[in-house]
């Protein structure tokens, strides 16, 4: 990862081939959450290329006409989001592939690659909100070495229509995202079955998945081929925060699908969902949150990405604020704990009705004893106590003055 600034920092993924795949990995380090929008596929960023002697190599940034949707997401400490980004390409701009928006004017050879990231930038679809972060990442340099840029490196064979095994496609998602955080909120690794599941389970009521009839039939050729479209994608959100009331920890695995509805536009399937946590926003951490939104109203977006690291260190300083004042007053549960966990409740009710009809699905085609069928019982199992352990706060919160 590159330097942090504001609370950020970024890495560079490179895949070799022609053009070289890149992507982008965006790390919260800071204390406190952390807003990140972008385009779903970026272009507008800047590459910097030297060469082995330090020399800066002209790279031409020849943008595609290529429509894309919003990424955008609420990431905690330590979480990372990852932005897909065009690819490089060493070819002469007239033969470069359409996939390639970053043209090298560079022959064989050893590179040092890095990018200065504009967030949310200048490609994203709409407007952003106003409370993500803004300004610019640069990541860490990468070593790239060309053998041959006159033919262009060799790229593995693509599975038809530039599509990759859903096999390898869950591999590269765990690998992402299965490390640390994942273990310590007991998740357990992503499954092509898993992936399977929510998209037949999607599928079974076709007017509730709002997307065309050419995505709808991509869909069910990644059921029978286990073979996913570039622009089809897993995953991962990690916190929300709805309001100015209180934000939520999740573990939140979906797959992002273009095609929808409206022109542009994506939505998600939801694969697996799960609340890990929650936190009321106190009387202190709100008034910032307020004057941080009618500052907004009248700064540039120059100064808003100066006054951003600020503002996320003024709301950790007053969220501790409230957290002593209720420690020292020892309140009863408030109004708006009691709303949160009833919105957990709500949640967690509606997970254990699907687990439940999820179970049934697995006990009319397998035995007691299969893993799958075990595997649920323990879900539903822990979804019960999660949801009679909510129920107990509730009435305790209820009956105190």
């Amino acid at each position: 990862f590159g330097p942090e600034t504001k609370g950020l920092q970024a890495a560079l993924e490179v895949t070799p081939g022609e053009p070289y795949k890149l992507r982008f990995h965006i790390r919260n380090v800071s204390d406190t959450g952390i807003g990140i929008e972008g385009a779903q596929y970026r272009q507008a960023d800047e590459c910097i290329m030297e060469d082995a002697r330090g020399q800066r190599i002209e790279v031409v940034n020849a943008r595609r006409d290529i429509k894309t949707g919003m990424k955008s997401g609420y990431f905690s400490k330590g979480q990372i989001a990852v932005l897909e980004s065009a690819g490089l390409s060493f070819l002469p701009i007239d033969k470069a592939p359409a996939s390639a928006s970053y043209i090298a004017k560079a022959g064989p050879g050893r590179y040092s690659l890095r990018f200065r990231i504009h967030l949310p930038g200048a490609d994203v679809p709409f407007a952003p909100e106003s409370h993500v972060w803004k300004g610019d990442l640069e990541t860490a340099p990468v070593t790239v070495e060309v053998k041959d840029s006159s033919a262009g490196a060799p790229s593995p064979s693509p599975a038809p229509d530039d599509s990759i095994s859903l096999e390898q496609a869950v591999n590269d998602f765990n690998k992402r995202y299965y490390h640390g955080f994942a273990a310590a909120a007991g998740q357990a690794p992503l499954t092509v079955e898993a992936v399977v599941a929510a998209i037949r389970w999607a599928m079974i009521d076709r007017s509730k998945l709002s997307v065309t009839n050419e995505t709808f039939a991509a869909l069910g050729r990644i059921l029978e081929t286990h073979t996913l479209p570039k622009p089809f994608e897993l995953e991962l959100l990690t916190g929300y925060q709805p309001n100015d009331e209180a934000t939520f920890d999740v573990w939140s695995v979906r797959l992002r699908i273009p095609g929808t509805v409206i022109p542009g536009g994506t939505t998600c399937i939801m694969i697996h969902e799960e609340q890990l946590g929650s936190h009321v926003i106190g009387e202190e951490e709100r008034k910032v949150i307020h004057a941080w939104q009618e500052k907004q109203k009248t700064m540039g977006s120059l100064e808003m990405a100066q006054e951003a690291g600020k503002y996320q260190q003024d709301r950790a300083a007053a969220a501790a604020i409230d957290a002593k004042n209720k420690s020292a007053a020892a309140d009863p549960v408030s109004a708006i704990e009691l709303k949160v966990v009833r919105q957990q409740l709500e949640k967690t009710l509606t997970d254990l009705q699907e687990a439940q009809i999820d179970l049934s699905i697995q006990q009319s085609e397998k035995n007691a004893s299969h893993p799958a069928v075990q595997k649920l019982q323990a879900k539903l199992q822990a979804l019960e106590e999660q949801a009679a352990r909510l129920r107990a706060q509730i009435q305790e919160g209820a009956a105190r003055p």
